[in-house]
């Protein structure tokens, strides 16, 4: 990881466990996998958080079931510069997804 901050390139990382199945709740904030966020307010790089919805519906173990609404939302970025403690900074970056989760939720199925 340490080449691609030297480098500039970008790192794209979804993080592994936080996708909903079937119909158990969206991940708390203290459930998630925090490292790459937490790298990520270290080291100064911005993270542009990805809401996901109706994954839990369209997929059946690795398959993906078709005709199925899904939607993707991608936000603006996070800068590690506009926050105290790498606490505020992994919060405000999963509570973007949950709010575009939630977004996404209303659009698809009302």
């Amino acid at each position: 990881i340490k080449s691609f901050t030297e480098h500039r390139k970008q790192l794209q990382y979804y993080n592994e466990a936080t996708r909903q199945q079937g119909d158990k709740p969206v991940l708390a904030l203290k459930e998630i996998k925090s490292a790459l966020i937490e790298f990520a307010y270290r080291n100064n790089i911005p993270v542009y958080p990805v809401s996901l919805e109706g994954t839990q519906h369209a997929m059946k173990g690795p398959m993906i079931k078709p005709f199925r609404p899904l939607g993707i939302k991608l936000h603006a970025p996070i800068l590690a510069s506009e926050y105290d403690s790498v606490e505020e900074f992994v919060s405000k970056a999963w509570s973007a997804v949950i709010e575009g989760k939630t977004d996404l939720e209303r659009k698809i199925y009302s």
